[in-house]
Parts: C-alpha cells; sequence; structure tokens
C-alpha cells in the first residue's frame, strides 16, 4: 500500500514560548519541544490538520494553549511529553488572534478576529460566555491581559486604533490613536498599567493606560514589527520585525531607546521572540525556519569584561608619565594577555584580571614601530623602520623572561611591514621593504630566540605589498598575499619562488591566508579579500611543476573581511567590519555570532577568538583603549534547527551518486538568489554546507548534471557551471567552473529552463551540449567544453511569441532530440541529429564528439512534433525513456496531469496515454516520475502532495495525497536514498518525505 510519511520539515517558525528550559514553538501544523539546555528536540506533534500554529500560551497550571486561523487546543504539558498523547483539535467559527488564561487556569479567553471574546473552559473545552464590547472592528492582532480577577482586553485594529476595554464590564476604557496603518503586535505590561505596540508605520509607542496617553515613542525597524514582549518587570521591550533584526529596548527611557540590536534571521521576517529571564536568553523564530538563541545578560556571564582605559588611567596605574601626544599604536594578543605600544616606544602588558604593567620603553621604536607576536610561545618582536627588531619572551605574569635584539641589513629601503607565522616548534618572521628589488628577508627563531636560520627569497615580477603569511610545515611551502590579490608561494628549502598568482581573483587587498588541508605534495590555502570575498585555493606539486584550481568561494552579502576561522565543530566563521560595526559570521549555518559597535575598521584592533565560544576584541575610539570579552555563553548552540534560505525555494536538485560515508549532495535555489549545498544523510536530516551568492536574480533552476558538476539559471541571462568536489574529508567544496555570457549588454531575460547531454570523445567525457530556452521564446543550443571551459553556439532560434517554460535533450540509439513546453501548452519535438552532425554525431545513445565547426550558428530544423497537450502554461515536464519508447509525464497551469508517449510507433507522433483533467485543485508546479517504478509524484500550488500510478494499460490513478505544510509550492525532486525513494517539496520552506510503494 502506497504511503506518505513526513521525516522532516523546516518552515516559517510563528510563535515560539518557554516553559522553564523547553522551547515550545510552532512549526507549521507540528508542536516542537526542544530543551534549550542542549539543543536537543524533546518531541514534534502534529497539533492542526492543515492551520499553521500562530500563537503559544501556557497556564498556572501548565496547560499549553495553542492557536492557528481557526484551530485550538489545549494540552497539559505532561500529557504533550508523552510519546503516545496525539493532540486534540478544537475549531471556532472565526480566525483566532490571542489567548490568555485566568490566574487559576481553569478558564481560556479566546479573542476572535471581530474583537469577540470566547470564554472557554479549559477542561470541558465548553464556551462557558461570549463577551463584547460593542465595536466590531476587524482585528490584525490583540491581546487578552489577566490581572488578579480584572481581565483587559487590548484590540489591534486594521485602522490605526486599539481599543482597550475591560472584559467584565464590556465596556471601553480607551481608543488609543496615533499610530499610521494597521496595528501588527499589542501587548499589556505584566502590571496591566502600560501597553506597547506596533503597526505599519514601522514605530513601536509605548503608552499609559490609566490615563491612555503616549508616552515615548521608539523608531528604528526597516520594516513592518510584528511582535512585542515586555520583561526585566516591565523595564525593557523585546520586538520582532519583517526586516529580520530582533531590538531590545529601554521602556524607561523618555524616548524608548534602542540598546540592542541583534540580526536574527535570512531572507525575510523574524516572526516570534519570547525571553526565558531564568537564563537570561531570548528565542525567535523566522521565516527562515530556525530558531535563534540570543543572550541578553552577557555582561553577567562568567569571564565577561567590558572595559575603557584612557591614555591617562593606562598611566596612572603603571605610574608610567605619557607625552601630550603620545597614543596607542598597535595591540598584539599573546598567551597570558594583551602587549600594546605606544607612538613613543613604550610597551605595555594587559593581564587576564584587567591589570596594566609596563614591559619597557625604548626610544628606538618612538615615532614608528611594528609590534607582531608569536602567541602560543609568549613572545614579542618589535620592529623599527631602520631593521632593528627586539624580541621579547614573556612569563605568564608579563614579566620580562628575556630579549634579545638584532638588526636586519642589505636593504636599500626602509622596513614597512613584518609578517610572523608559528607551528610546531617554528617561529617565522619575514621582513619587507618597499624596494622591488629588495628581498623578503625570513628569520626561523628557536625558543630561545636564537637565529636559526636567515633566507633571503626573490620578490616577484610585480608589484607587490605584502599582507599575510601561511607556511605549510608538511611541504616546507610558504605562501605571501599582497594588496593586489596576488599571491606568491616559496619552498624555504631551497629558496625558490615556485608560483606567482599574478591578480588570481578580482578585488583588492588579501587580508589573509591560512593552511585550511595539507598532505604530501599538495595544500589549501584559505584567501580571504578585504571585499567580502573568500576563496579555497588548492596547490599541488605532484608531477614537479605547480598546479592550482579553486575549489570553494563565495561572498558575504555586506561588509568588509578581516580573516578567517574554523570552530570547533569545524563550522567557518568571517570576521569583519560592516559600517560602523565589527562582526564575527557563522558561514556555513549562516548566523551572526557576535557584533560590537566600534566606529569601523579605519582604528587599531585586535580580534581574537578564545575558548569555547567566547571572543575578545580589543580596539581604540577616541584615543581610549576599549576591550570586550563576551562570557561564558549559558548554552550549547546559539541556533536551533538547520533552517532554510529564508526566501521561496525554487528549484531542488539531489545528487543521484551516493558518497563514501552513504549521503548525497543537494542543491537548492531561491528567490533570495542563493544557491545552497547541503548534505542529505541516511536518516534524512539535511545538514548547510555551502550558501553560494553569486546570483544577482532570483534562481529560476539549478541541477546537477553529472556527480560533481551543476548549473544554475537565473534572470538577467545569468547561467552558471559549478564544480563540486567532495573528495576532502572536512566538507565538499563548491565553486564557479564558468560563465555563459549574456546575448545582450543589458540581459533582461530570464533562462527558464536547460537540459545537458555529456558529449564523449574517446569514451571520456569532454564536454556537454547544453539546450536553453528563455522568456522571449529564444531557443539556444551550446556546446561547452570542460578543458576551455568555454561555451560554443551551436543553434540558435525562435519558438513563437510567448515564454518558453521547460526544455530537454532526449538521445535514441542513433538521434538526438529537443523538446520544450511553453505558456501556450504545447509540446514541441525538434530532430536535432542533422544540423549538429558535423560537430556531433549519436550512436548507441551517446552523444560522440566529431570536429567543432567554426562558422555561425544554425537554426533549428522543421518541428517534428507540435501538439497542444494543456490549456495553458506547462509548468513541469520529467522524462523517462525506454528502450521502445520516451514517456513524458507534464503538469500544467489549467490542473491537469498528462502521461504522454513518444516514438513508440509512429516517430513524429505524440501519443496522450492518459489525461487528468482535474488532476489538482490548483496550478500543478511540479512532477516527477519515482525510480523504480511505474509511479509519479506530483505537488501543486494547493499543497497537496499527490502519487499517482499507471502500471494499468499506462492510465494515471491516484493512489494517495497527502496534504503538505509546505507553503507556495514551487518544486520537488525524487531521488533514492538509502534504497528508498524519498520526495523533497520546496517553497516557502522544505519537507522531506518517505515515499513507500
Amino acid at each position: 500500500m502506497t504511503e506518505i510519511k513526513l521525516l522532516q520539515s523546516s518552515g516559517p517558525i510563528l510563535a515560539v514560548k518557554f516553559v522553564d528550559s523547553l522551547l515550545l514553538s510552532g512549526e507549521g501544523p507540528h508542536l516542537v519541544a526542544n530543551d534549550v539546555s542542549t539543543t536537543s528536540r524533546v518531541f514534534q506533534k502534529l497539533a492542526f490538520k492543515k492551520n499553521k500554529i500562530h500563537g503559544i500560551a501556557v497556564s498556572s497550571k501548565n496547560v499549553v494553549g495553542l492557536w492557528g486561523g481557526r484551530s485550538l487546543a489545549f494540552e497539559s504539558l505532561a500529557g504533550l511529553l508523552d510519546e503516545k498523547h496525539a493532540i486534540e483539535e478544537l475549531a471556532i467559527n472565526d480566525w483566532i488572534v490571542h489567548v490568555g488564561f485566568s490566574t487559576d487556569g481553569e478558564v481560556a479567553y479566546v479573542l476572535t478576529s471581530h474583537n469577540l471574546v470566547l470564554v472557554i473552559n479549559v477542561t470541558t473545552h465548553k464556551i462557558l460566555s461570549s463577551k463584547s464590547c460593542g465595536e466590531k472592528s476587524l482585528l490584525y492582532s490583540g491581546y487578552v491581559s489577566v490581572t488578579g480577577t480584572e481581565v483587559t482586553v487590548a484590540a489591534g485594529t486594521v485602522m490605526s486604533g486599539i481599543v482597550i476595554w475591560n472584559l467584565a464590564t464590556e465596556t471601553i476604557a480607551h481608543n488609543l490613536k496615533g499610530h499610521e496603518g494597521s496595528i501588527f503586535g499589542v501587548r499589556i505590561s505584566d502590571d496591566g498599567k502600560k501597553l506597547i505596540s506596533c503597526s505599519d508605520d514601522r514605530s513601536i509607542k509605548l503608552w499609559d493606560l490609566e490615563t491612555g496617553k503616549n508616552i515615548a515613542t521608539g523608531w528604528g525597524h526597516g520594516a513592518r514589527i510584528w511582535h512585542l514582549q515586555f520583561f526585566q518587570k516591565n523595564t525593557k521591550i523585546l520586538s520582532t520585525s519583517e526586516d529580520c533584526t530582533v531590538r531590545v529596548w529601554d521602556a524607561e527611557s523618555e524616548d524608548l531607546a534602542n540598546v540592542e540590536v541583534f540580526n536574527a534571521h535570512q531572507g525575510k521576517n523574524a516572526w516570534c521572540g519570547d525571553v526565558n529571564e531564568e537564563i537570561g536568553i531570548i528565542a525567535t523564530g523566522g521565516s527562515d525556519g530556525r530558531l535563534r538563541i540570543f543572550d541578553v545578560q552577557e555582561s553577567k556571564r562568567e569571564g565577561a569584561v567590558i572595559k575603557q582605559w584612557s591614555p591617562e588611567s593606562v598611566s596612572d596605574a603603571t605610574e608610567t608619565p605619557f607625552t601630550n601626544n603620545e597614543i596607542f599604536k598597535e595591540y598584539v594578543a599573546v598567551a597570558g594577555g594583551v602587549v600594546c605600544v605606544t607612538s613613543e616606544g613604550s610597551l605595555f602588558f594587559l593581564n587576564k584580571e584587567l591589570q596594566w604593567k609596563l614591559l619597557l620603553k625604548d626610544p628606538r621604536f618612538a615615532g614608528f614601530s611594528l609590534v607582531r607576536s608569536f602567541e602560543i610561545e609568549n613572545v614579542v618582536v618589535v620592529t623599527s623602520k631602520d631593521g632593528t627588531h627586539l624580541l621579547i619572551k614573556l612569563a605568564e605574569d608579563g614579566s620580562v623572561q628575556e630579549q634579545k635584539s638584532f638588526q636586519t641589513e642589505g636593504l636599500k629601503g626602509k622596513v614597512t611591514n613584518v609578517l610572523v607565522t608559528t607551528d610546531i616548534d617554528t617561529m617565522m618572521m619575514v621582513v619587507e621593504s618597499p624596494v622591488p628589488s629588495d628581498p623578503f628577508v625570513l628569520y626561523v627563531f628557536s625558543s630561545g630566540l636564537d637565529v636559526k636560520s636567515t633566507l633571503k627569497l626573490p620578490k616577484p615580477d610585480t608589484r607587490f605589498v605584502s599582507s599575510s603569511l601561511a607556511y605549510d610545515v608538511q611541504n616546507d611551502w610558504i605562501l605571501i598575499s599582497s594588496r593586489y590579490t596576488t599571491l606568491v608561494m616559496y619552498e624555504l628549502s631551497s629558496q625558490t619562488l615556485l608560483h606567482t598568482w599574478k591578480k588570481f581573483v578580482p578585488g583588492d587587498t588579501v587580508s589573509s591566508v591560512r593552511v585550511s588541508l595539507s598532505a604530501k605534495n599538495k595544500v589549501v590555502f584559505s584567501v580571504v579579500i578585504r571585499d567580502g570575498s573568500y576563496y579555497y585555493l588548492e596547490v599541488t606539486n605532484e608531477i614537479g611543476e605547480i598546479q592550482s584550481s579553486i575549489l570553494g568561494e563565495n561572498r558575504i552579502q555586506k561588509g568588509f573581511l578581516e580573516g578567517m576561522l574554523e570552530s570547533d565543530n569545524g563550522d567557518i566563521l568571517l570576521y569583519g567590519f560592516r559600517s560602523s560595526q565589527f562582526f564575527v559570521w557563522n558561514e556555513t549555518q549562516q548566523y551572526e555570532v557576535f557584533t560590537e559597535t566600534c566606529g569601523g575598521p579605519h582604528r587599531q584592533w585586535l580580534f581574537k577568538r578564545l575558548e569555547g565560544d567566547s571572543f575578545m576584541f580589543m580596539y581604540t575610539r577616541a584615543s581610549s583603549i576599549n576591550v570586550r570579552v563576551t562570557g561564558k555563553f549559558p548554552l550549547h548552540s546559539r541556533a536551533i534547527n538547520v533552517g532554510n534560505n529564508g526566501r521561496e525555494i525554487r528549484s531542488i536538485s539531489i545528487q543521484q551518486k551516493v558518497r563514501a560515508d552513504r549521503t548525497n549532495l543537494m542543491l537548492t535555489g531561491s528567490e533570495d538568489t542563493c544557491i545552497r549545498l547541503s548534505v542529505v544523510d541516511d536518516a534524512k536530516h539535511i545538514k548547510n554546507v555551502w550558501s553560494e551568492r553569486k546570483h544577482v536574480s532570483g534562481i529560476q533552476k539549478v541541477k546537477f548534471i553529472d556527480s560533481n558538476l551543476a548549473i544554475s539559471s537565473a534572470a538577467r541571462e545569468e547561467l552558471f557551471v559549478w564544480s563540486i568536489d567532495d573528495t576532502y574529508p572536512k566538507r565538499p567544496y563548491i565553486s564557479v567552473l564558468a560563465t555563459l555570457a549574456p546575448t545582450s549588454a543589458n540581459p533582461d531575460l530570464r533562462i527558464m529552463d536547460f537540459d545537458t547531454v555529456p558529449v564523449l570523445e574517446a569514451e571520456k567525457t569532454v564536454g556537454y551540449l547544453l539546450a536553453t530556452v528563455y522568456s522571449d521564446s529564444a531557443i539556444r543550443i551550446w556546446y561547452f567544453d570542460l578543458k576551455s571551459r568555454s561555451f560554443k553556439l551551436l543553434v540558435e532560434d525562435r519558438y513563437s511569441t510567448c515564454c518558453l517554460l521547460d526544455a530537454a535533450l532526449i538521445t535514441r540509439e542513433a538521434a538526438l532530440y529537443l523538446m520544450t513546453g511553453a505558456t501556450d501548452g504545447y509540446i514541441s519535438v525538434w530532430n536535432i541529429t542533422e544540423i549538429l552532425d558535423s560537430s556531433l554525431s549519436v550512436s548507441g545513445g551517446k552523444c560522440l564528439l566529431q570536429s567543432l565547426k567554426t562558422d555561425a550558428s544554425t537554426k533549428l530544423p522543421e518541428c517534428l512534433v507540435k501538439q497542444q497537450i494543456h490549456q495553458s502554461g506547462i509548468k513541469s515536464v520529467d522524462i523517462r525513456s525506454t528502450p521502445e519508447a520516451v514517456y513524458i509525464i507534464t503538469g500544467g497551469d489549467d490542473n491537469s496531469l498528462s502521461l504522454l508517449r513518444l516514438f513508440s510507433r509512429n516517430p513524429s507522433s505524440l501519443e496522450v496515454l492518459s489525461l487528468v483533467a482535474n488532476a489538482a485543485s490548483s496550478t500543478i508546479t511540479s512532477v516527477e516520475f519515482i525510480p523504480d517504478s511505474l509511479k509519479v509524484f506530483a505537488t501543486s500550488v494547493d499543497q497537496i502532495i499527490r502519487i499517482w500510478d499507471y502500471s494499468v494499460d499506462d492510465q494515471l490513478t491516484l493512489e494517495k495525497k497527502e496534504y503538505v505544510t509546505v507553503a507556495d509550492t514551487g518544486c520537488s525532486a525524487v531521488a533514492s536514498i538509502g534504497d528508498k525513494p524519498i520526495g523533497f517539496v520546496g517553497g516557502a520552506g522544505l519537507s522531506v518525505y518517505s515515499l513507500e510503494i
């Protein structure tokens, strides 16, 4: 018997509520509980058949109230924790806005969208009474406040007013005016004295409920505000917004001062939030299907520091007089703390107890000095312009254990930069002058501060100003980067310049380079570009010459990058500056970890990752030293749930090859222009690995064309070929292999679909035949050469004047066909074998390379088949080839589903085997043949997924249908994972189903 079983779902989270350390969340129609202390899932239960959970409330007796649409449920927490207990869904005849509980927890007050309150017994579910104030305004929001025996209703109307009325007397106390636009959120304080509200006008207003006057108005959100909440004894306000930020406001300030801002979610909408005051955290849910956790008591955590010192305060603490213009120049981290140097050559040490100590004062380093450190060895090196170096080894308490001085000689220019790196028992320092003929001077130090060796490395024959340094100890290679995205690599044993990568990527300064992976004759460097890009560069020397390729590349959405780290669990952490803020961004999980408003990058600063999830950021602002150390975060993680793109997913593709660890790769493309590469394991859990931002317009299609190649298309005629390397243990890497150039200078067309056929030479794939169809009815066929990474246009023609939606290349024994589907409902087929015969040939169902013509492209031949299948657009097509015929399944805008057969009898006819006119109640958005079966998987806008069977006389018969929680259902994919067919459904979220057929 055919069954469809939900395995996993990720979609907008519209409600969250803490019950001690348990975090309840409404994820579609499911109620999910997570233990925030361990981020482990406690349970997931279906609350409503179709309606999403819009709100969660908990009574004094730990009865959980759930509501969404017209659905309602009351369940004890103990019952919810029972695996066998099912939630009982109730219903009323109006949209529910809010639910409040009486003080004793016996009664629930259900506020509806017509400003009516139903008083319901929580145990018997009987409606005890119905209350109204007589004002029948339609409500967008509301709140029922219970203070002792008094019940007050705040009704946020669609017409910008807030009606405050008493439940017992059913009389209006206030009609608050002041907002412009609909009221999206209201909340009454615990003591019943104040109210906060938000509306279309993006403001937050604080009201006095005794007088009905507006006390204060706060501004800051860049879009509509959805949720408000008082906390910390009504002194603070929490808000979540469409702009994806979460803000904390001071309710006691005159102008509702914005005290904290958290960049919470991706895409669009931070829908909800709640505060756990015992732990001191905020939890929020958003459209990206992720639960975020924010620390609102960071300053009180163990190890937390927020401190500022002026030059005068350091002078007083160390009893060291400062000159009038003496300032702090640089900071470096050492094992015991931080070393600072001033413009007059004074070195100070700040220990972990935040105590200052003067190390030394040396006039040789007055005016200009460079300070670097070998942190693990607790060694500092200070360099002057004339090449004088002072190495200082510090004890744990900051006292000077040893110091040695030496001079760099033989340079024609002054020393302008010093770079250091360290590895196991190795301390290296590279000295640079601006004179091109001066070599890089590399020193290797012993633990006793002696110079073990001095190497002179020739500079490359190009403009080069060094910026960072990385040492590969396994191969004895050193990589130096420059300000002009140029890299040079040396072999230290022979002092040989092995390779120069001149302007190897777009951009300006290389902020940092580091060794990511190393093996014999092979190394992977991570390269961070200041303009926001970063790359993984693979370098090999296995055949006696240096070869390199870009394994992975990406860029952040906004900001400038200064470096990269890896967390304990292998996540990539990027850090840099965005406007006036310093930030740390978890690139793997796609969320912000740390921010500090420092005034921007044009200042001295130092960033250091501490143990666990803590960071230290030190910077100069207004001549003072500021330091912030994040304390020990009380929870295991700052994010729960994998989440998704945050915007509608428009295309899904699954890698058919099972990897060595029994996982598959998945690509998704969405309206936020991101392509996400994820890993699907045997348990069908999805882990995001990369979120690629190469596209600048909404994705149309993304498909694997081979186990390590994929193509994506979008608006503005964007088409990228992606290379995926999953041979490394840490993570698969993805990079752009080639870009198809637009056909016009100002491209405005969408590449709606594409298909490929591998082209072979000597039984080896050397390229691909690529067919692309466009929104202006254009058809183009290209040859993509793998070696040169270039495209050659072979065929260019036009279908008619309507938009083409689907493309497919069909190979038979000795022929090649192009098939298209369009908005006019027609399927069209061309035999393109002859027009490509001088370039390609087809034999045994394979496309073979001959010799590519050098002249202009040709036109399509006469159409072999042109047949109307649907009354309007053909939204989706899938093809299954058999030795006897080609089966085609189509789904259309007209809600119909068609099974077709091509080449069975007459090669120029298209047989309609089965047509189901009303296969869905709305547009069928995707269709897929289920592997190893005579069944079809279909999705439609009505949020129902269906399995059809055609095993009996090729007639489509509905076998199973299931409601899917993913709204705006737009795409699907079916793949065999773990020897079972698995269905993936995308839209405003992503759901995974086991198809048991």
